[in-house]
C-alpha cells in the first residue's frame, strides 16, 4: 500500500492535533508525528521501517498508519471528536 501525497497531506492534519506535528517524538508509550502506540506500531509492521515510529520517516509512519486505518480520521481543525 503506497503513501500518496494526498495522504501526506490528510495525515499532516492528524500529526498536527496529535503532536503538533513532531514527527521524531519518541517516548515511553506512544511516538512518532501520529501519536502511535509503540504496542502499536509493533504489532502492525512497524519494525520493518524502525524501532518506533518516532525514529521512522513520515511516509513510513503514514505506511504503517494506513494499515491501521485507511483514512485519517477528521481532525475538525483540531476541536472536534474523533
Amino acid at each position: 500500500m503506497g503513501v500518496t501525497k494526498s495522504d501526506i497531506v490528510a495525515w499532516t492534519k492528524v500529526s498536527v492535533c496529535e503532536e503538533n506535528q513532531n514527527w521524531t517524538m519518541q517516548g515511553p508509550i506512544y511516538s512518532g508525528g501520529l501519536g502511535m502506540l509503540n504496542q502499536t506500531w509493533i504489532a502492525y509492521g512497524g519494525l520493518q521501517f524502525a524501532p518506533n515510529a518516532g525514529q521512522a520517516s513520515i511516509v513510513q509512519q503514514i505506511a504503517v498508519a494506513k494499515r491501521i486505518q485507511l483514512n485519517p480520521p477528521d481532525q475538525y481543525g483540531c476541536s472536534g471528536a474523533w
